[in-house]
């Protein structure tokens, strides 16, 4: 299966990828071990919905979940040094 995010499409799943992208690029911030859970948890679920890109609309979802414990981590588990 092929699959193309654009981000016209699904800004907020371009934007996990690019945070997660930043820390590790980066020699200036560092994620916590619970920053990279969440992630690989968030893309772990994101790949078994079927790349559902739907997971902020309607009803509540494991991907809903994950994708918000993501962003608070980008908020509260990533420190500059």
């Amino acid at each position: 299966m092929n699959f193309i995010l654009t981000y016209l499409a699904h800004q907020e799943t371009i934007n996990v990828l690019n945070c997660h992208a930043a820390v590790i690029a980066s020699d200036h911030k560092y994620g916590s071990p619970k920053f990279y859970q969440q992630f690989a948890n968030f893309v772990k679920l994101f790949m078994n919905s079927g790349y559902d890109q739907r997971y902020l609309e309607g009803e509540r979802t494991a991907v809903t979940d994950a994708y918000w414990a993501f962003i608070k981590c980008c908020k509260h588990q990533v420190t500059r040094g």
